[in-house]
């Protein structure tokens, strides 16, 4: 039970869903919204396919491809997917910027990108985990808009993310996946990452206004 509960947290808590949550967790705890719901469809399903259907169908064909191709067999290909996402995200921060989203809005699209980038560098060094990455990435970036934009505090999203990260660390060290430094430290790492990136951004907002 505690497997398959662990593996269903992973899947809703996977790095390339980051961007999404990021862009998306604003309007529950926020004044931001949309005028329309089809105004809000066509944003999110915007996001979602830049970031994570697209490299998600891209995931799946390196998997199908495996055996069938000698260069599928590199771990480096594992890595292609983030990469997708990363490129999409960067993509979609022009498009924002260019129609005039709010730079500590946009900063929210940032910080994931941020952690992908680091996810992918970390691969080749250290045995990250890549969703307490991303718990901690959705984390940090959320309390620093929450806290430093809209003084706001919704504890009850804070203790479930922070639940979330504590469920599955529990469960990577008790199977082995990873090291009690690899679990707490990514957490870390995604929390500060995103955090420093949302505050930086914030910063040069009010720089510039």
């Amino acid at each position: 039970m505690k497997e398959f509960l662990s593996s269903f947290v992973e899947k809703i808590f996977h790095p390339l869903l980051m961007p999404l949550y990021g862009m998306a967790l604003p309007f529950l705890y926020t004044d931001v919204y949309f005028v329309s719901i089809s105004q809000s469809f066509r944003f999110f399903l915007l996001i979602a396919t830049a970031t994570f259907i697209l490299p998600t169908m891209i995931d799946i064909f390196i998997r199908l491809a495996k055996g069938k191709w000698s260069l599928a067999n590199k771990p480096a290909l594992a890595l292609v997917p983030y990469a997708v996402s990363a490129l999409g995200s960067l993509l979609l921060l022009y498009f924002f910027f260019r129609i005039g989203l709010p730079l500590w809005y946009l900063s929210l699209l940032l910080a994931p990108m941020v952690v992908i980038l680091a996810t992918i560098v970390l691969h080749y060094f250290w045995n990250a985990s890549q969703i307490l990455l991303g718990i901690g990435g959705i984390l940090g970036s959320m309390m620093c808009v929450c806290y430093f934009v809209k003084g706001e505090n919704p504890f009850i999203l804070f203790i479930f993310l922070f639940l979330a990260g504590g469920f599955v660390g529990s469960f990577q060290l008790s199977s082995g996946k990873h090291s009690k430094t690899q679990v707490y430290g990514s957490f870390v790492v995604g929390w500060f990452l995103a955090f420093a990136t949302v505050f930086l951004s914030i910063y040069l907002f009010y720089l510039l206004h």
